[in-house]
């Protein structure tokens, strides 16, 4: 479809009937000749080039939408005690609306204050001091015990063992199957140091099964006479030799010592990080420990009660005017339900439905214009900003959709939101352009046209390039000269 604001046309319809088959192009363009040159039965009618414009539209309707529309309500369940706004009020975005009885939520808060204050207080702070010196004190203890049960090297020896164990561990299970050349050595270095530790290990351990439990738990007596302590000795008849009589330590003994030392190790590491929560220092995701889980319960409740007074009132999320208010002071409103509608009536949009057939005639970019029932003699100017990818179904029929948005600026928009338009989309527009009837182009090959100009009066083919065409005209882009005469077959176009 196409607008022109020129004069009228009058047009008559011409069937020319071409003789058709085999060389398309060299063929038609000799029998156009020929025709050209032989009698004609009747006059050929002709028309002259003009300037004008030409403008490619589809037609659509739609309404009038805001830019954005946001239904919400409060987070929490109560009883309305305050609405601040009606519909129709302009608000800013955290402006607040409504409010719920928070009395139970201040209640909860304080006691949640409260709670976190006495386990954070100088006195709080000043027991876990205590404790952490405790603590270390234990691990002092129960570390001596355990080095007299099993010896200094082997203590030391385990303990780098189970390190380098551990540590060899983490780099397989990091590196996995197909570690790079770089991440082998350093396995071949960790696995080296486990068995560096394993021969200290062996070594420390005949140590102690040769010298150091008989130097330890050798049986003794004093002296009467000297009062110095002497070792007490037995015959062993399997040997024939004087044996010390020796008491070592029971593996049992050694286990529960063993034990007992990761144990004040984990209290004392426990402690640590207590005491550094107080002091609001920064834990390792790992940090663990019955005081420190009471804390971060006390601080995780404090933030719920802070979180559930300001869901007693409610802000909005957006700036915009209120277009649905559902409140009322002695109302009881539940989390689950939208109580307020925001839109923007500021920047309005159109939303558009174009018949199927219109689909090629609609892009984002196209310009559009507008005319609202509820304004008469006034179009909108705006520009397509989306296209929905699938066709819609409305009322069975299946329908294009797309959105306009509406240029900033003009006058008489305040509308309300659902006013009935009419768009037009305009899928291209050439203004001031050389114009011919449609009949009188000749489509020598797809996509290329020539036109009969009248030359001292004798129909001359010349090729021309076309650009916007619709039903009625078509734009000339070369070739052609405001002022010349073409000829149009049988119809008559101007007088």
């Amino acid at each position: 479809m196409s607008k022109l604001f020129k004069n009228k046309w009058f047009l008559t319809l011409l069937v020319l009937l071409l003789a058709g088959g085999g060389y398309y192009g060299y063929t038609r363009y000799q029998q156009t000749q020929e025709a050209a040159q032989a009698p004609a039965e009747s006059e050929l009618k002709t028309a002259k080039v003009r300037r004008g414009d030409l403008v490619l539209y589809a037609n659509g309707s739609g309404n009038l939408a805001p830019a954005y529309e946001v239904a919400f309500g409060f987070d929490t369940s109560g009883e309305v005690v305050e609405v601040l706004v009606e519909v129709g009020d302009h608000v800013e975005e955290g402006d607040l609306l409504a409010r719920l009885d928070d009395t139970d939520a201040r209640l909860r808060l304080e006691q949640a204050q409260r709670n976190l204050r006495e386990l954070t207080s100088p006195t709080a702070l000043a027991e876990a001091e205590y404790e952490l010196a405790a603590a270390e004190d234990n691990l002092d203890e129960k570390k001596g015990h355990l080095i007299w049960l099993v010896s200094l090297g082997v203590f030391n020896w385990t303990e780098r063992l189970q390190q380098a164990q551990a540590h060899l561990a983490e780099l397989k299970a990091e590196y996995g199957d197909n570690p790079t050349e770089e991440q082998l050595e350093e396995i071949k270095a960790a696995e080296r140091a486990v068995k560096e530790a394993e021969a200290g290990l062996r070594v420390s351990q005949r140590y102690y099964e040769d010298t150091y439990i008989v130097e330890t738990f050798a049986q003794t007596v004093v002296n009467p006479r000297t009062g110095e302590e002497q070792i007490v000795y037995e015959y062993n008849p399997d040997t024939g030799q004087k044996e010390p009589v020796v008491y070592p330590p029971s593996e049992y003994e050694i286990n529960l010592a063993w034990a007992d030392y990761h144990l004040a190790q984990a209290r004392l590491q426990e402690a640590q990080w207590y005491l550094a929560a107080l002091k609001g220092e920064e834990l390792p995701p790992e940090a663990s420990g019955a005081k420190l889980a009471q804390l971060e319960a006390a601080r995780q409740e404090l933030e719920d009660a802070q979180q559930a007074l300001a869901d007693t009132e409610l802000h909005a999320p957006v700036a915009g005017t209120i277009t649905v208010l559902n409140l009322a002071v002695g109302q009881h409103v539940t989390n689950t339900t939208n109580v307020v509608t925001i839109a923007d009536t500021d920047h309005p949009y159109v939303d558009v439905y174009l018949d199927e057939i219109d689909w090629d005639k609609i892009a984002p970019g196209y310009e559009a214009e507008v005319t609202f029932d509820a304004v008469e003699d006034k179009t909108y100017t705006g520009k397509v900003v989306r296209v929905d990818p699938a066709l819609v179904n409305e009322s069975g029929t299946m329908l294009v959709h797309g959105l306009v948005a509406l240029d900033a600026n003009q006058s008489g928009l305040r509308l309300p939101i659902g006013a009935a338009a009419a768009v037009d989309v305009i899928g291209g527009k050439a203004e001031n352009v050389l114009l011919v009837p449609v009949e009188a182009l000749r489509e020598i090959s797809p996509g290329q046209y020539a036109v009969f100009v009248l030359e001292d009066g004798e129909p001359t083919l010349r090729m021309v390039e076309v650009g916007l065409k619709d039903m009625f005209y078509a734009e000339i882009k070369s070739g052609l000269e405001a002022g010349e005469i073409v000829t149009t077959g049988l119809v008559e176009t101007e007088k």
